[in-house]
């Protein structure tokens, strides 16, 4: 069926086809092209995670509150039909009560209490190396070589154009113009 979404056109996936795809994308809006991709995460976690079925669960539950996140965010930030009505309907309601700023604050809780628990850390576990790199001295500033314009304007004598070695530099004088 996400094929259908993608696709969307009645004469190759047929009037049910389209009706999904329409309908998929009026709830999800822009996240309908994608969640079928999005879901094989959760998936292959499952599939592949060897503790019991409670963690199994609670891995489950995290990834559909980043779900939820990834449609609450479309919907703050998206206007007109890819705004998906589900996301859509969450924020309008909510919007009422506390405000644009307080959807933001809602969405930036929603995503780290599911960051947390997917990374079984705390937040000043996962805070540690940015503690770590603000307390580090600043390195001292390095040295460059700057020549002022009267160093360019003077000749250097490392510079000499001499036909004696065998680099393959021709001598300043085949640069002369010879034309008079």
């Amino acid at each position: 069926m996400g094929i259908a979404t993608i696709i969307g056109s009645a004469s190759i996936i047929g009037a049910y086809g389209a009706s999904f795809a329409a309908s998929n994308i009026h709830i999800f809006g822009y996240v309908a092209y994608t969640y079928l991709l999005l879901l094989m995460v959760p998936l292959f976690y499952w599939h592949k995670y060897d503790g019991g079925i409670q963690r199994r669960l609670e891995m489950a539950g995290i990834f559909a509150l980043l779900f939820f996140a990834l449609i609450f965010f479309q919907a703050l930030v998206v206007d007109g039909m890819y705004r998906g009505a589900f996301g859509g309907a969450v924020v309008d309601f909510l919007g009422v009560y506390i405000g644009t700023f307080g959807l933001w604050i809602l969405w930036l809780m929603l995503v780290a209490v599911s960051v947390i628990a997917v990374l079984e850390q705390s937040l000043a576990e996962l805070a540690e190396p940015i503690k770590e790199y603000m307390e580090k001295p600043l390195s001292s500033p390095k040295q460059t070589n700057i020549k002022t314009s009267a160093e360019f304007a003077r000749p250097s004598s490392a510079a000499s154009f001499s036909n004696d070695d065998d680099s393959g530099s021709l001598p300043i004088e085949h640069f002369s113009d010879t034309r008079t």
